[in-house]
């Protein structure tokens, strides 16, 4: 998530008996969406987590049985999210270092269950997840009521300055890393500097580089309908 320009790119892996990135059926999206992309030291990070479509939803209030994980790094480490049950936004704690924040979020497993085999190789063809149904069949797996168990990963990019207004340099400001995701996009490029260029990403399943999956890139100009801080 980038400030000006939101954006969620989702990938759905092939390699997979069903695709953990996203959410079945309806494909829904999960995303934390920074309130302020450019925050000071001492201000509150605060951020708000959605799940929806096209980057439109309401907000979701702090539930932590909901994720395995959620945290906020800088360069002074990592921290849990740790807020109130039902707490809006979700995400609120003090900036303690300029430059860059990354927050992370993996979800607890969720299940979704398909009646017939028809909706189930639709939603595999639709999402790119390719050669999944053909492994469904040859394993001999049911052909009704089939079961769907899934993660979400989700990442967002905040920078944050020493002072109101103020920008770290390039060298002060960090770069992206894996943090330890199942499924992990990491920017290899500083989408702070040179608005317009072109950015890179690389996709990790484990730590490892993942190719030969479809991934979708969503992109919204103006305020989320949903947020509260839209």
């Amino acid at each position: 998530m980038f400030p000006a320009s939101p954006l969620l790119v989702r990938a759905a892996l092939a390699g997979a008996l069903a695709a953990r990135a996203c959410t079945p059926a309806s494909a829904h999206e999960f995303w934390i969406e920074p309130v302020d992309p450019s925050p000071s030291v001492g201000d509150a990070l605060e951020a708000t987590l959605h799940t929806g479509q096209h980057l439109s939803a309401d907000p979701s209030s702090w539930d932590p049985d909901r994720f395995e994980r959620l945290a906020i790094v800088d360069a002074a480490g990592e921290r849990e999210v740790d807020g109130e049950p039902g707490a809006r936004p979700a995400v609120s704690a003090p900036v303690r270092e300029p430059g860059l924040q990354v927050l992370a979020g993996e979800t607890s497993p969720l299940t979704v269950r398909y009646p017939g085999f028809e909706k189930f190789e639709a939603f595999l063809e639709r999402e790119g997840a390719t050669g999944i149904a053909e492994r469904h069949v040859e394993g001999g797996l049911p052909m009704r009521d089939i079961v769907e168990r899934y993660t979400r990963h989700a990442k967002a990019l905040v920078m944050a300055g020493g002072a109101p207004g103020e920008t770290p340099s390039a060298p002060e400001r960090g770069t992206d890393r894996p943090l330890g995701l199942e499924l992990e996009l990491v920017a290899l490029d500083d989408p702070f500097a040179n608005a317009g260029t072109p950015l890179r990403f690389e996709l990790l399943l484990d730590g490892e580089p993942l190719a030969g999956v479809q991934v979708a890139l969503f992109h919204r100009t103006g305020p989320n309908p949903g947020s509260e801080a839209g």
